[in-house]
């Protein structure tokens, strides 16, 4: 069980990464050139996004625990992975929106600024666990 935890965690790292990356090159190609033809990139960033969102339902499954004692956490120490998973279920919705056909602006500033929140909240939540994780390595 430890080991699949782990393997989904580290996954899920890996994916978060590519996420940003992609999400980074397509925020130029958008913004910046105000070109929509680099399909591939499209592409890659939401076989990512899906791939994420798939592993962290599984991750959020494994941690149903977390969720059960939700209100007996501390507000101190459940705040900012309550942040996290707020952002990412926005940041999934909007996702899931743009990939269905939607060219709204609005949709796709909201995904971009909180995919940014996302990143430096998940940095944080890994970096927290950092001990953790390189023990497994």
């Amino acid at each position: 069980m430890i080991k699949s935890k782990s393997t989904i965690d580290i996954l899920a790292m890996l994916l978060v990464l590519a996420a940003i990356v992609s999400g980074f090159v397509l925020h130029k190609y958008v913004w910046h050139i105000h070109s929509f033809s680099n399909k591939l990139v499209w592409y890659i960033h939401e076989v990512i996004g899906v791939s994420l969102i798939a592993l962290i339902t599984i991750h959020c499954i494994q941690h149903s625990f977390w969720f059960r004692n939700f209100i007996r956490i501390p507000t101190k120490r459940r705040r900012v992975t309550t942040i996290l998973l707020i952002s990412g279920i926005i940041v999934g919705f909007t996702g899931v929106i743009l990939m269905c056909g939607s060219r709204s602006e609005t949709i796709s500033h909201i995904h971009y600024i909180m995919g940014i929140l996302f990143t430096f909240i998940a940095v944080g939540h890994v970096m927290k666990r950092w001990k953790m994780f390189r023990s497994l390595l």
